[in-house]
């Protein structure tokens, strides 16, 4: 058997379990992927209208502070070293808003943070239920424009003019 017939013996299984690899663990999802550098999701929701701060521990001060508009999703990465004071910020933040269940994107912003042991995430809910700036609400069936509502219940009508009880 020559190497030749070996090396495409096992190719083909060795790139379908790549590919698996790539699709299970690429792309944003709600957490982040789980290891160092990689990409943390925060999403926003109707009844769980968020706001993301980063905090820096040494002196309590919020270095930056974004509302996360309802429906949409905010992506952040830490660059390492990617700040321009070697002592106050050295790091990066990176971040992009995304419409929720975005997997794939470029972070187009960035800000200066402080190092890793000097910084914390705090997230907080704004009042629910906050309902999504371009008028889509999400139902149970997807997205539903606000005129598509269920029509109302029968009330009985209780007006003074009319007896509540006939015989």
């Amino acid at each position: 058997m020559t190497a030749l017939n070996v090396t495409s013996r096992f190719a083909l299984p060795l790139l379908a379990l790549l590919a698996f690899a790539c699709g299970a663990g690429c792309g944003y999802r709600s957490g982040g992927q789980g290891w160092k550098g990689s990409s943390e999701t925060w999403k926003s929701t109707e009844f769980l209208p968020a706001t993301l701060t980063l905090v820096d521990t040494r002196s309590g001060e919020e270095v930056w502070t974004q509302d996360i508009p309802v429906g949409y999703q905010m992506v952040t990465r830490f660059i390492s070293g990617g700040g321009p004071d070697r002592i106050q910020s050295p790091d990066r933040l990176e971040y992009q808003i995304f419409q929720n269940g975005t997997r794939y994107g470029k972070l187009r912003s960035a800000v200066a943070v402080p190092p890793a042991n000097c910084r914390r995430w705090e997230l907080s809910y704004r009042d629910a239920p906050e309902y999504a700036e371009d008028g889509m609400r999400n139902g149970f069936f997807g997205n539903m424009p606000p005129w598509l509502e269920l029509p109302p219940r029968h009330q009985p009508d209780l007006s003074e003019d009319r007896p509540m009880y006939e015989n």
